[in-house]
């Protein structure tokens, strides 16, 4: 009998007649939204108004499940805290417990479980906290109800320059943003915040946070989940400072934090830079007089060679080799002057850069930001030291000196994010209007011979060329720093190695994990790099690395394995349904045609991905996981403490493949 109730269940999933009931008995999904949405608005004005009565949010059961449903999504999601609990153990009265202790304000966050995990090429180690599963749902909404205050600020008062932690933005967008607004800037202050993370006082975040939010008991809830201390190797730790990473509040709090630091060069620095500009009488695009001087010359010759062309032309002669000689010789004079005098132009600068008009870009990723000015060597140095004691004065913060510095992107590279950049190198940077070529003499046969000139960076310029952009290339140090810690390269970074723990996978998995790596190469470097072929000899590892495994997995030698398999790996298999099915590694031109064929693809998703993102709640309601939490249990029928287990469905049967490695 609760076998049948269960199969009308899902026939009942599959209806519209179902899905309109779920919309009623769910109504409260779209309260909750409208909620978030009303505080979204409000925040949007300029005033910038104090928001109260947040804490009973986190009372709402509605919004305790749109939290659940987003932190099932995530990696981490099996991971269990200092109680060693787990998603997959609750239930709809233990989030029912848990919103009555936030009810009777007897809730308290629990220390984080403090683990370390190597950062790529660094001997040193990246603290990562582990709260427990309540925390998690707690600050997964005091995450939603914050991002709901703060994104329109970031984007109005900050001036838009975070692209850390926030939807609908990532790090094409900030490499976007400096490749369109830094053209013509040529110094760059690479910065970078000494332990940020962990150096966040806490006082000035609550107080940072008050100026926007009114509500007491939600900023001392907040300022508790910041006190709960750690537990390490055992070991109860006070936390003074800092906000733990890992923390799913965390990375919102720190937004905010250094949104003081985004506002005060947003505002501030942006003032002070306008009153220099107007003090000193600086100007946008300053023309050098001589450079006027001369395109005035050029503009009289060029009228002068048209009123010639005009008497000829009233005359009634049409070609040039039918006008009067005189009529020609001043053509000619003329015309001579006007290309000797185009050729001056091209040779000397435009602008005076000394006294043109100090501008910049400044883009920040959570801890890591650069600013990209037109100013001078000395006048960026003031900059920066401007920068760090506002750092120090006003969010006792440090910059780190050992990467913080300022790059002359001409001759130089800036690193940010995984990727350099730079401008052309002055040599780089000069054009010919022809081939221009030297006469020499021939010292064995005393024949004159003509040589192509060469540049050279202290030659003189031929021709100045203007509207340069950025140049974005791959930060190779980092990326093979990753893939040694990954362990896909030996420790030199010259050649793959096996990948060990993929060495009990089928081939077919083996081949395919290799695949993921590197379409994911393609998909984050290829958007934004000039040169595609700078990834050649990262899938050509990448390549050799999955020899490597394989030739470990069935004992051979690589030899064997590529007169076996080809280069590169390549097999067939069939299927369940006798169809043939081949695996195929990529190599650089396999991998380049797949990323053209996924490129608009991934173009209409990221577009998607950017409308719904813009909501306060940060998704499309999945109305799964409170469907379960009110239905039967799939495997006994039973309507009793439902709990869910997977993000996946829990198959009966046979267990094959890596789930089965995995279960032994």
């Amino acid at each position: 009998m609760r076998m049948q109730k269960i199969k009308e269940e899902k026939k009942k999933i599959s209806t519209k007649e179902t899905k309109e009931i779920i919309e009623e008995e769910f109504d409260d999904y779209y309260r909750t939204a409208k909620i978030l949405g009303n505080i979204r608005k409000r925040a949007e004005t300029q005033e910038g108004p104090r928001f109260d009565d947040l804490y009973s949010l986190l009372t709402n059961e509605d919004l305790a499940m749109q939290a659940i449903t987003n932190l099932k999504g995530n990696l981490g999601s099996s991971t269990p805290g200092v109680d060693q609990e787990t998603l997959d153990k609750f239930n709809k009265e233990n989030v029912q417990e848990l919103l009555q202790s936030i009810k009777e304000e007897t809730f308290k966050f629990k220390p984080v479980k403090r683990l370390y995990f190597p950062k790529p090429g660094k001997k040193t180690l990246r603290p990562i906290g582990i709260p427990t599963w309540r925390d998690r749902i707690i600050q997964e909404m005091i995450r939603l109800i914050l991002d709901a205050i703060y994104e329109p600020y970031f984007t109005i008062e900050c001036g838009n320059a975070n692209y850390g932690f926030r939807p609908g933005k990532g790090t094409h967008d900030a490499i976007k943003t400096l490749k369109e607004q830094t053209q013509g800037m040529q110094w760059a202050i690479e910065g970078d915040v000494k332990g940020a993370y962990d150096n966040v006082n806490h006082k000035k975040l609550i107080n940072i946070l008050r100026k926007r939010i009114s509500d007491e008991k939600f900023l001392q809830l907040i300022y508790q989940g910041l006190k709960s201390g750690l537990i390490h190797k055992g070991h109860y730790e006070h936390t003074l400072l800092g906000t733990p990473q890992g923390g799913i509040a965390s990375p919102i709090l720190f937004n905010i934090y250094m949104s003081e630091f985004d506002q005060y060069i947003n505002i501030n620095l942006r003032q002070k830079i306008e009153q220099i500009n107007t003090q000193e009488g600086r100007q946008p695009k300053l023309k050098l007089k001589w450079y006027k001087r001369v395109s005035g010359n050029i503009g009289t010759r060029r009228r002068q060679m048209t009123r010639v062309s005009k008497e000829a032309r009233s005359l009634g002669y049409e070609r040039f080799k039918q006008w009067p000689i005189e009529l020609q010789e001043k053509y000619l004079k003329y015309q001579e002057d006007y290309d000797l005098l185009k050729k001056k132009q091209l040779k000397i600068p435009s602008i005076d850069m000394r006294r043109s008009y100090i501008k910049f870009t400044y883009v920040r990723y959570a801890d890591d930001w650069i600013l990209i000015t037109t100013a001078s060597k000395e006048e960026t140095e003031r900059i920066m030291e401007l920068l760090k004691k506002f750092l120090a004065e006003e969010l006792g913060l440090e910059l780190s000196m050992d990467k913080t510095k300022i790059t002359n992107l001409h001759r130089q590279q800036a690193i940010f994010l995984g990727f350099k950049l730079s401008y052309y190198k002055q040599a780089q940077k000069v054009m010919r209007i022809k081939n221009t070529k030297e006469i020499k003499l021939n010292p064995l046969n005393r024949k004159k011979v003509k040589i192509v000139k060469k540049l050279k960076e202290t030659g003189p310029m031929i021709r100045r060329t203007t509207g340069h952009q950025l140049l974005v290339g791959i930060d190779t140090q980092r990326l093979i720093s990753r893939l040694i810690t990954k362990g896909f390269i030996n420790e030199q970074g010259t050649r793959g190695v096996r990948k060990k723990p993929w060495s009990v996978l089928s081939m077919e998995e083996i081949i395919q994990r290799y695949n993921y790596m590197i379409r994911g190469l393609c998909l984050y470097y290829l958007p934004m790099v000039r040169d595609a072929s700078q990834l050649n000899r990262y899938i050509y590892l990448l390549n050799f690395s999955c020899n490597h495994t394989l030739a470990n997995k069935y004992r051979s030698s690589l030899r064997k394995i590529k007169k076996k398999y080809g280069k590169p790996v390549r097999i067939k298999l069939k299927s369940a349904k006798d169809k043939e099915k081949e695996y195929k590694l990529m190599d650089y031109r396999s991998a380049l045609k797949d990323y053209e064929e996924i490129k608009s693809k991934q173009r209409e998703k990221l577009a998607r991905d950017l409308c719904t993102t813009q909501d306060p709640l940060q998704t499309r309601i999945n109305w799964r996981t409170a469907f379960k939490f009110d239905r039967y249990c799939i495997i006994c029928g039973s309507e009793d403490r439902v709990q869910s287990h997977h993000l996946r469905h829990v198959h009966n049967g046979k267990i094959i493949g890596f789930t089965k490695v995995m279960s032994n």
